[in-house]
C-alpha cells in the first residue's frame, strides 16, 4: 500500500489549508469593499437624475404651454383691433353721410323760405301798386271840371279802322307777372284777364303771354 504523503504532515496541511481560506476569504471582503461603494453611489445617483429629468420636462411642458397661450392671444387680440377698426370706420361714414343729408336739408328748407319771402313781397308789392293805380284813378275823376262841350262839326269821313296787330311776350326765367306788367306799361289785373290766369296761378318760363 502507498501511504499517503500528507498524514505525516497533517498539522501543515491544515494550516496551509486554513491560510488559504483565509486569503480566499480576505480577497472577497477586498472585493466587496471595493464594490460596495460604488453600488452605493450609483443607487444615489438614479434618483436625482430621475427627479432633476422629470423637473426639466414639467419646466419645459409650462414653457411651451405658456408661449402657445400667449401667441393665441396675441392673434385674437390684433383680429379685435381689426374689427374694431373696420366698425369705426363704417360708423364715420354713416355719421358723413348723415350729416351731409341734414346740410342738404337744411339748405333746400333756407331756400323755400326765401322763394316764400320773395313771393309774398311780390304779391304785397303787387296789391300796393293796384291800390295806388285805384287811388291815382279816383283822384283824376274827381279833380277833373267838366269843360263846356264845343259846337258839333260835321264829322269827316274816317277810313275804316283796322286791326291792330297783337303782341306777345315769351316769359323768361326770373320773370313774373308784375315786371312784365311794369315792362309793358300794363296792369296786372288787365294781363291776367288777357291771357285767363287766375290770380293764384303762376307762370312758367316759355310761357306765350298775350299782351295786346
Amino acid at each position: 500500500m502507498e501511504r499517503d504523503p500528507f498524514e505525516d504532515k497533517p498539522e501543515e496541511y491544515s494550516e496551509e489549508v486554513e491560510d488559504g481560506k483565509t486569503e480566499d476569504w480576505e480577497e472577497e471582503d477586498m472585493v466587496n469593499q471595493t464594490r460596495g461603494p460604488q453600488r452605493s453611489k450609483s443607487g444615489q445617483n438614479t434618483p436625482i437624475l430621475f427627479w432633476a429629468a422629470l423637473v426639466f420636462i414639467i419646466f419645459a411642458f409650462f414653457f411651451v404651454l405658456i408661449r402657445s397661450w400667449n401667441q393665441v392671444s396675441k392673434d385674437d387680440i390684433k383680429k379685435m383691433n381689426e374689427s374694431v377698426a373696420q366698425l369705426e370706420a363704417r360708423l364715420a361714414k354713416i355719421e358723413e353721410t348723415q350729416k351731409g343729408a341734414i346740410d342738404l336739408q337744411m339748405q333746400l328748407s333756407a331756400i323755400v323760405q326765401v322763394v316764400k319771402r320773395l313771393e309774398g313781397s311780390d304779391q304785397a308789392l303787387q296789391s300796393q301798386v293796384n291800390q295806388l293805380s285805384e287811388k291815382v284813378g279816383k283822384a283824376g275823376k274827381a279833380g277833373t271840371v267838366a269843360a263846356p262841350k264845343p259846337a258839333p262839326t260835321p264829322a269827316a269821313a274816317q277810313p275804316p279802322k283796322q286791326p291792330s296787330a297783337k303782341r306777345y311776350h315769351v316769359v323768361q326765367k326770373g320773370e313774373t307777372l308784375f315786371r312784365i306788367a311794369q315792362k309793358y306799361g300794363k296792369k296786372v289785373a288787365y294781363l291776367q284777364k288777357l291771357n285767363n290766369i287766375d290770380p293764384k296761378q303762376e307762370i312758367f318760363p316759355g310761357q306765350k303771354l298775350l299782351i295786346e
